[in-house]
């Protein structure tokens, strides 16, 4: 399987449209987690404050810095299944 995604992403030319179809659920993958990054930050800021460290010993800081690292660039796909 593994390799099998390698080629898609190796060759696109040649898996045109799962290349495409992989590409529309890394946006819908980066959506989705920024949306999740996003307010679980708003939520630590306000309830435990943006200068304390969370549950797994990272900063506030570290949380913005995900769903910003998430939510960069979008591309749109098309993809015709």
């Amino acid at each position: 399987m593994v390799e099998i995604v390698v080629a898609v992403y190796r060759q696109p030319e040649l898996y045109s449209g799962l290349h495409a179809y992989a590409k529309a659920l890394e946006l819908l993958e980066s959506s989705v987690l920024g949306g999740f990054y996003y307010k679980h930050f708003s939520l630590a800021v306000s309830v435990i404050g943006s200068a304390s460290r969370g549950t797994m010993n990272r900063s506030v800081a570290a949380l913005k810095s995900a769903f910003e690292t998430v939510t960069i660039s979008h591309k749109s796909y098309i993809v015709t299944l």
